[in-house]
């Protein structure tokens, strides 16, 4: 791993025993493998509901035992909702499966499985029906570290005039110190960034200190939750280090706590939102870091979040998803724009052109310079991609570079404008209007209005 690469999920690989938690005495032989790219799968040498592939019809003629498959029962036979098995003596429990291929002679126990795993808790064995709730969870992201400032370590090397015969001891001295975390409270909870310091000594060759920051939720009286709930929070920060970064902030090295569990259980799943980036994002590259913000800027930031959370995600999955569509990229930004200055107090609506101008207004700066100050032509054009793609126009699949532009430029109106509704500081603001993206946009923008008016 080179020098600054981004910490991945570990890649799992056990042997083990795995059943259904109704049926127990029915334990078949299988591997489970995870990688964060490929997600989880099992491999099975005897299938799990060996017979229920098959019904069987005993009213033959004959008195033969005759059966036939159908594909409610191949449907059936084949989906588990859970499954538990022992690895390495550690439990597990797989969440949400579903055969995908099927050897064998169907009926007569002897057909091996290839089930897929949406999800894997290692270390408890859920019991049947029992619900995925947890008392608190905690993941590591990637630029969260530098993003938030919560680091504690620091390398100093010797140094020494040329030519000096002075004896160079120490070469070099690593401090890991411990840093509080940074506490945040929410409506029902709190939400810490928290360091995790770990040593690996590899004597006499190698020393490796890691160093991560962890977002860990809990809510008032730790009560059990569904760990969606858990999980919710967790994206509100993950959108805002991603908006903030500029590059995606992956989740890693998902743990929760169980009331039925001694130890923190480790939770593994192919997130939709992965690394699009090997390397850290220094903070003086970011657009602005937790310093910018504050904390009180922080829990702001969560409570704006809950209010406009469908929002926020689709606005988030144009950055997330770099395969998407342009016209894709400006429904989901449009559509959300529209909702964020949806009043719900009003008896009709306005035109969506007075929302959109409405809108830059609330923002201001840097978008009002960006965009040279021209609201009305702005909102115009927006309008009308707006229409073109609501009712499939001519226009719909415009992939120039004025349309990748207006989708960009977009983009930051609604981010802007749910950081002014978190009333973000404006160091926030001005980092971001003096920030090279930004900059860059701009001068495109004047560039293609200068050659329009030619």
């Amino acid at each position: 791993m080179s020098a600054g690469a981004v910490v991945r999920d570990e890649p799992i690989d056990v042997l083990g025993k795995w059943w259904l938690p109704e049926t127990p005495e029915h334990k078949v032989t299988g591997i489970l493998t995870f990688t964060e790219d490929e997600g989880a799968q099992l491999l099975l040498s005897d299938a799990l509901r060996a017979d229920d592939e098959v019904v069987w019809d005993e009213k033959s003629p004959d008195g033969a035992k005759v059966g036939h498959v159908t594909r409610r029962s191949l449907q059936h036979a084949g989906t588990y909702s859970r499954i538990v098995g022992r690895a390495d003596n550690v439990p597990y429990t797989l969440e949400d499966c579903f055969r995908t291929r099927l050897r064998g002679r169907t009926g007569f126990g002897d057909a091996a499985e290839t089930v897929h795993v949406n999800a894997i808790l290692r270390g408890i064995e859920l019991e049947p029906g029992e619900a995925l709730e947890c008392t608190s969870a905690s993941v590591a992201l990637t630029q969260l570290t530098s993003w938030s400032g919560v680091n504690g370590l620091r390398v100093d090397h010797a140094r020494y005039k040329p030519g000096s015969t002075e004896e160079r001891r120490p070469y070099v001295t690593v401090n890991a110190d411990l840093v509080p975390a940074v506490t945040v409270p929410f409506d029902g909870g709190t939400l810490k960034l928290a360091q995790h310091l770990a040593t690996n000594p590899q004597v006499p060759n190698a020393v490796t200190v890691t160093q991560s920051t962890r977002v860990m939720v809990t809510f008032d009286e730790g009560s059990a939750r569904p760990l969606e709930d858990f999980i919710t929070r967790m994206n509100d920060v993950q959108d805002l280090v991603t908006i903030a970064t500029g590059t995606t902030a992956a989740k890693y090295d998902f743990q929760l706590s169980h009331p039925g569990a001694r130890y923190p259980v480790d939770y593994f799943v192919r997130w939709n939102n992965r690394a699009t980036k090997d390397e850290h994002v220094p903070s003086v590259w970011m657009l602005f870091t937790l310093e910018d913000l504050t904390v009180d800027g922080l829990a702001s930031w969560l409570r704006t979040a809950t209010t406009f959370q469908s929002e926020l995600r689709r606005i988030t999955a144009t950055k997330y998803q770099t395969s998407m569509f342009v016209e894709d990229r400006a429904s989901n930004i449009m559509a959300a724009l529209e909702s964020i200055t949806r009043h719900p107090h009003k008896k009709s609506p306005n035109y969506f052109i007075d929302d959109l101008k409405d809108c830059i207004y609330e923002v201001g700066e840097p978008f009002l310079r960006l965009i040279e100050g021209d609201v009305d032509t702005w909102a115009q054009l927006a309008k009308s991609r707006r229409n073109d793609l609501a009712h499939h126009n001519a226009g719909v699949l415009e992939m120039s570079s004025s349309s990748v532009q207006l989708t960009r430029e977009m983009y930051w109106l609604a981010v802007l404008l749910l950081l002014r509704r978190a009333n973000a500081p404006d160091a926030v603001f001005d980092k971001i209007g003096r920030s090279s993206e930004f900059t860059f946009l701009a001068e495109q923008h004047a560039a293609q209005s200068s050659s329009e008016v030619q």
